[in-house]
């Protein structure tokens, strides 16, 4: 059957090695992990940045963050980035899709410029009455680096209150799509498996009733930042060290796995299951303990950088696994050849992986790339064997939550014999070393020069067109 619709679900920060499908022991993802079954799974998937903002401007522009202009996130985001942004002519899945007769349902909470082409655009339910629509209007019309400040002290002083659980969002998904007959692109954003885990009536939670958060501070004795430290320990009432959390993050997979599960089960229920492809993947992983990283998405390490994918719909095979390297950048590409849409491929820095699902070809690249600007400012290149990890300076290096610097400025990882990425051996391998230095920096420069070819072709078909018209 062709494919009419099309289902993004993207879990925050939600790790690959905790779904049942991708070799987790516990049972949180019986509904992905039949998705998986019956369609097919990315092993070799990446996100290109460790951020939100970043992570989703690359899946819908196909472009890495230093091509599309987005490379920080939140009220880090810069004014000079935003004018990057619209100067450099990004495509846009969804507005591309909605030009193509598509209705266009997001339901997230980023705003910004992530609900460009949206239809139907949902942030997340708040009270009903006047002056609270109100005042949730006003300051959605902030600049955006101040959006997320007077949300959260509009929460905090009991003036707002945001509702974007698993549970709300599927209601909200399946309300939108209901009667829709012409083709749709339903985006769906659940935060649950983001700090600080949200698992509601969760058996483990109950079990936590003493106070014990003097053993949290020892155990984030390390971190310097006393904001982010308390930050952690007030996520977590009543969890002892940190195998307690992680099984609270646990809670939180199966409850979106069950929200998931639920949209899928109305979806087929309303006869839209069967000619709708359904991706599942995340914007970035999260670090559970590894590398002195607490509860967060900060370090290029595997933990973060390296995100499940699953595809079902269109006719691929069943129970398929992939394995070679794809990102996020080639998911606009791939949707829009299998959705027949057509576009100017050179937009893009993604490339379509359709031959892989074809089984007509073993991978796209050879290895990926991915950069962190927010905590700190790294850039990783990984290959089947190495992970090479980069930062100009030691200033740039230092996580400004945790007040040091993890793993090194440089950081060299034998993923054969540690696929952990516990013991960096750059003292011991130079030369591979510098060659993955070479080809990283190499590579961006490639995609910096490339930028400005296309914005000097973009400048001059503008001038062409206002001289055409008369105009200068």
């Amino acid at each position: 059957m062709s494919i009419k619709n099309l289902v993004i679900i993207v879990v925050d920060a939600l790790r690959r090695d905790r779904l049942g499908c991708y070799g987790y022991h516990k049972k949180t993802s019986p509904y992905i992990d039949a998705l998986a079954g019956a369609g097919t799974l990315f092993e070799q998937a990446y996100t290109c940045s460790n951020c939100t903002d970043p992570s989703f401007t690359t899946m819908f522009s196909g472009r890495y963050p230093v091509s599309n202009g987005i490379r920080n996130h939140g009220n880090r985001i810069t004014g000079e980035e935003l004018r990057g942004f619209y100067r450099k002519n990004n495509l846009w899945l969804p507005e591309i899709l909605k030009a193509n007769g598509y209705k266009t349902i997001g339901i997230d909470w980023l705003g910004r410029w992530h609900r460009m082409g949206f239809d139907h655009y949902w942030k997340g339910s708040c009270k009903k009455d006047q002056p609270t629509r109100l005042l949730a209007n006003f300051i959605e019309a902030l600049p955006h680096k101040y959006v997320d400040i007077a949300k959260r002290l509009c929460e905090q002083f009991g003036l707002l209150k945001y509702i974007q659980t698993a549970a709300s969002v599927t209601k909200e998904a399946v309300e939108a799509i209901n009667g829709t007959n012409e083709p749709f692109f339903l985006f769906v954003h659940y935060w649950d498996t983001h700090t600080p885990y949200y698992a509601p009536g969760g058996i483990l939670r109950k079990l936590f009733l003493c106070n014990r958060t003097e053993c949290l501070e020892e155990m984030f004795e390390s971190i310097k930042n006393e904001k982010w430290k308390s930050y952690l320990v007030n996520c977590f009432p009543g969890a002892k060290n940190v195998v307690d959390i992680q099984a609270i993050y646990d809670e939180a997979v199966k409850y979106v796995d069950g929200a998931v599960g639920r949209l899928l089960d109305c979806l087929r229920a309303a006869g839209k299951l069967d000619n709708t492809l359904v991706i599942v993947t995340a914007d970035h992983g999260e670090s559970l303990g590894e590398h002195g990283i607490y509860f967060d998405h900060h370090g290029l390490y595997d933990s973060t950088i390296r995100v499940p994918l699953i595809m079902s719909g269109g006719g691929f095979n069943k129970s398929a696994r992939i394995s070679g390297f794809v990102q996020h950048i080639d998911l606009a590409p791939t949707v829009m050849q299998m959705l027949g849409v057509s576009c100017d491929k050179t937009h893009f820095d993604g490339v379509s992986f359709l031959p892989l699902l074809n089984g007509r070809a073993n991978g796209t690249r050879s290895f990926v790339v991915a950069e962190e600007m927010y905590t700190e400012e790294k850039y990783a290149i990984r290959t089947g064997e190495w992970k090479y990890i980069y930062s100009p300076s030691e200033d740039r290096a230092t996580c400004r939550y945790c007040g040091f610097i993890h793993g090194g400025v440089e950081e060299l990882y034998n993923l054969a014999d540690d696929p952990a990425e516990e013991c960096n051996v750059m003292d011991r391998h130079h030369q591979i070393a510098r060659e993955l230095k070479a080809e990283l920096l190499s590579f961006y420069n490639n995609l910096i020069k490339r930028g400005k070819v296309r914005e000097r072709g973009m400048i001059s078909g503008k001038v062409r067109r206002l001289k055409a018209a008369g105009l200068i």
